[in-house]
């Protein structure tokens, strides 16, 4: 990799331009150490194109053709390893949306591509970055009221089922309501608890839904428990809320002498229960998708390394691969079984 002065613009090609794509494009054209230089898209007639970037129809000719540092990857979940070492391959820095892959061979061999090719992998775990989430965890690190050690986590995530792609509906390209939704929580139970969990259980139930006049089972609402050495985390995650339903993602911690209650949206205060008295702390006003992306940014202006690891995004599908094998063989799985 060429060396890149802290004077530089990041140049960056966006690869994928659906819902998260505009996300982050709408994010990095607000950073002043960013250059934005080209989109690779299948819908060129899109309006929200913006006029002034290389618009590429196949991923590959941009990353090809195109004289960027960074590829930021929001492509459908099943085409992340592919592009995802392609990219490294060219020596370009990596952030790729979770989950990272679907499973945990491919995560092995995006993490040693990265890693062979000197290039940063980040992987897009946000909740590590959404305001609320981030000051629970500094709430307890710091032991804040004396709040202890965490012994118990109960996060909850409710959803429509993404209706911009008929993809999401088949669980071999998206890992399902497991790897797409609930691994935002069991990600975050990871990042606070400090460690791995030592057994998992996990339950899955499929629904019914249209699918291009098709009716098809889609395995939309799961239940995992996480053991830890210390404590344990339930993670629930639905798809099958309805269009009235508005999306919901709540979090409650149990310390040794406390419980804290939040969510993801930012004028909620942060509830804190301890030394028999309640309070509420408003929580950080930030974006969780732009802070990620600064992070990023900022990891190879510094040549850092990188907030959440290809390690970290690994993690995580190794407990969906056992949280699936725990749905399948309706037992509990050790964490050993799939590593």
């Amino acid at each position: 990799m060429a060396d890149i002065l802290m004077a530089d613009k990041i140049k960056v090609g966006l690869l994928g331009f659906g819902f998260m794509g505009k996300t982050h494009y709408n994010n990095l054209a607000q950073n002043d150490n960013v250059e934005i230089i080209s989109i690779s898209t299948k819908e060129l007639d899109d309006d929200a194109l913006p006029k002034d970037v290389e618009i590429y129809e196949d991923a590959k000719e941009l990353l090809n053709k195109s004289n960027i540092d960074a590829a930021i990857i929001s492509l459908p979940t099943f085409l992340h390893k592919e592009i995802a070492i392609y990219a490294a391959e060219k020596k370009k820095h990596v952030f790729v949306e979770k989950p990272m892959a679907l499973n945990l061979s491919d995560c092995r061999e995006i993490e040693n591509s990265a890693i062979q090719n000197d290039v940063k992998l980040f992987v897009g775990h946000v909740l590590r970055f959404w305001p609320s989430y981030m000051q629970a965890k500094h709430f307890i690190d710091n032991n804040v009221d004396n709040f202890g050690k965490t012994k118990m986590m109960r996060l909850l995530r409710y959803s429509n089922l993404p209706g911009w792609a008929q993809w999401f509906t088949d669980s071999d390209k998206s890992g399902g309501v497991l790897f797409d939704l609930s691994i935002h929580d069991i990600d975050y139970a990871i990042w606070v608890f400090g460690e791995m969990p030592k057994e998992v259980f996990c339950q899955i139930q499929k629904v019914e839904v249209n699918n291009a006049k098709k009716i098809v089972q889609v395995p939309a609402i799961t239940g995992t428990t996480l053991v830890f050495r210390q404590g344990i985390a339930y993670c629930e995650a639905s798809w099958a809320a309805k269009d009235a339903f508005p999306f919901t993602a709540k979090a409650e911690i149990v310390g040794e002498t406390g419980i804290m209650q939040f969510g993801s949206k930012s004028e909620t205060p942060i509830k804190v229960y301890s030394n028999l008295q309640a309070e509420g702390m408003d929580p950080y006003l930030s974006d969780g998708y732009n802070n990620e992306m600064t992070s990023f940014i900022d990891s190879i202006l510094k040549n850092k390394p990188t907030a959440i690891s290809g390690a970290d995004g690994k993690n995580a599908i190794a407990i969906c691969e056992a949280a699936r094998l725990s749905a399948l063989k309706h037992r509990v799985v050790k964490l050993k079984e799939v590593l």
